[in-house]
């Protein structure tokens, strides 16, 4: 446990350095979201130039916990980014 601390440390020294001169922020977008999926995709061996999609994959599996309805070609967009999502960490394990 607390041999990650340092490296978690500098992970949210830097999230807050992206946004602390830009006044108000929406916390989750800016902080929430950003850390827990920096450090998950850095625990994987997700490279840099992947994290983009990366990313949106977690966002959309983590959106579907929402009520929220939505279109059927958005719900048709967002079963393809989980589709697409699997099949690269299944080439990337």
């Amino acid at each position: 446990k607390r041999k990650m601390e340092p490296y978690i440390q500098q992970i949210i020294d830097e999230t807050i350095d992206g946004f602390i001169d830009k006044g108000e922020v929406d916390f989750m977008e800016a902080f929430a979201l950003p850390v827990p999926l920096r450090i998950i995709a850095d625990r994987l061996g997700v490279p840099p130039e992947d994290r983009p999609f990366f990313y949106e994959g977690a966002t959309v599996a983590a959106s579907g916990l929402r009520l929220t309805t939505h279109s059927d070609d958005e719900l048709l967009r967002r079963a393809q980014v989980m589709v697409d999502l699997q099949n690269y960490m299944v080439g990337l394990v």
